[in-house]
């Protein structure tokens, strides 16, 4: 069964603990990268150096079960970009992170990495239930009792 997770930067003009808004493309990459983290990129970005692109999973058929930091397959949603088939700039703006079928601790690593760049993270889980904010101070060691998946 295929589940999602997704991660919303909360912005905030007056907001003074974290960066300035938006979060580009080259900044959630390198969020991921920073983190360690693999997966499979569902969209294409037109101006991005390649070595700056999401690692490919080394074992797709067990990473995940084996609780390494696999993504899944990750979506963005960009600004004012509505047509998944054309390629993203790297400088556009963020909207909307999603993950499908990632393992819960690569989940965790890399919303925790990208509040460094997009500042307070609502990561919101398959039911309206599970909601969860996630702030640039904590770390993954902080949330694992917090952590649902």
């Amino acid at each position: 069964m295929s589940w999602y997770l997704s991660a919303v930067p909360l912005h905030d003009d007056d907001r003074e603990d974290g960066p300035d808004w938006p979060t580009r493309v080259l900044d959630v990459r390198g969020a991921f990268r920073a983190a360690g983290c693999h997966g499979r990129a569902l969209f294409r970005v037109s101006d991005l150096d390649a070595s700056l692109e999401l690692p490919d999973c080394p074992d797709p058929v067990t990473c995940a079960d084996a609780g390494r930091l696999h993504l899944g397959e990750v979506l963005l949603d960009v600004a004012g970009h509505a047509d998944r088939g054309h390629p993203l700039q790297a400088d556009a703006a963020v909207e909307r992170v999603w993950f499908r079928n990632p393992s819960g601790p690569a989940a965790l690593h890399a919303v925790c990495a990208l509040t460094a760049v997009a500042g307070p993270v609502l990561v919101c889980g398959p039911t309206a239930a599970e909601n969860l904010v996630v702030r640039p101070s904590e770390r993954a060691e902080d949330l694992t009792g917090k952590w649902r998946w």
